[in-house]
């Protein structure tokens, strides 16, 4: 039983990470991301195009944002999870 809470506890921690990482983003940049990655997966394509039409963008420019901001999420919250870690 314990090690199921441990586990809860554990996702708890990274949710809060990311929501906090997501918070420190531009306005733009987070919405992009979570547009990005709200479609389902047979609507990810279409939602994807209409997203880079949406900000003027060609669908390759749309990914590599969405590369770049994904790379800068992924970095903030692996750094919040070794600072919650470490207390």
């Amino acid at each position: 039983m314990a090690s199921s809470l441990t586990v809860t506890s554990d996702l708890d921690s990274k949710f809060q990470c990311l929501e906090k990482c997501l918070s420190m983003l531009s306005d733009d940049n987070r919405d992009l991301i979570l547009r990005y990655y709200s479609d389902e997966k047979i609507e990810k394509e279409r939602g994807r195009h209409e997203l880079a039409k949406d900000l003027g963008l060609a669908a390759n420019a749309l990914r590599i944002r969405a590369y770049r901001i994904r790379a800068s999420l992924l970095k903030c919250v692996e750094t919040c999870i070794e600072k919650t870690e470490k207390v």
